[in-house]
């Protein structure tokens, strides 16, 4: 799968419920970082404060995101 998939992506996960899994996919994914809530301490790559800005600021800089969220 070389060269298929983007080597940058960013993986959102808002909250410890989704580390396991965020961590499962970053080891997936070349070139993937984590990103989770400074709030929640977890294995996180990278950390935000708000998640609605942080996620702007990745898709105005082009980076393909992967957002781990719960559906009900």
């Amino acid at each position: 799968m070389k060269g298929l998939l983007p080597e940058d992506i960013a993986i959102i996960a808002l909250g410890p419920a989704s580390a396991a899994l965020g961590c499962r996919l970053r080891a997936a994914l070349p070139g993937a970082r984590l990103h989770g809530p400074k709030a929640h301490p977890g294995d996180w790559d990278e950390s935000y404060d708000r998640v609605a800005s942080h996620i702007a600021r990745l898709f105005e800089a082009g980076r393909p995101i992967v957002g781990l969220c719960a559906s009900g």
